[in-house]
């Protein structure tokens, strides 16, 4: 249980840094920062209802869709290689995957070494970064976050 305790908190932590960052790069799909924070804070809610790492965006995603959450489908599409597609979901991603386990923005690499470390380099969810960070840095509000947390030197720092 103590072990839950201290996954749930770092979860919290690596959220609420997500939320900053969703808050920060909002303008770039033209959405109020609150309503951005929220879908960045709330999206691994998950784990807390009982998801693991396979499936907390499912258990997260219906929870929400129950409520009528309106990025639902963007809590549910997270993390994975789907045909859903929208703005807020490419940013959700984008600052999910800037974000290690510790509350940090990283770069990509440094976020992959983070989930090998936990999962193993041949995980199911080392494929599944690499196909998400593929289809990632090809869009432009990719280049512009990157080149933002570049300028201002934000690697490595909590937000």
């Amino acid at each position: 249980d103590n072990m839950k305790c201290n996954f749930l908190n770092n979860r919290a932590i690596h959220s609420l840094s997500v939320a900053k960052l969703m808050a920060k790069f909002s303008h770039l799909i033209n959405r109020h920062p609150e309503d951005m924070f929220l879908l960045g804070y709330i999206h691994d809610i998950g784990y807390a209802i009982g998801g693991e790492n396979s499936n907390h965006n499912l258990y997260g995603g219906k929870l929400l869709m129950q409520n009528n959450y309106p990025y639902s489908k963007e809590i549910l599409n997270h993390g994975i290689i789907t045909d859903y597609n929208s703005d807020e979901l490419t940013l959700l991603n984008i600052c999910d995957m800037s974000v290690n386990s510790k509350g940090e923005i990283v770069t990509f690499e440094n976020r992959k070494k983070d989930i090998a470390e936990r999962y193993g380099i041949n995980s199911k969810e080392i494929q599944t970064f690499d196909a998400l960070r593929t289809k990632i840095e090809k869009t432009e509000i990719y280049k512009k976050i990157k080149e933002t947390l570049e300028k201002e030197n934000l690697y490595g720092n909590q937000i």
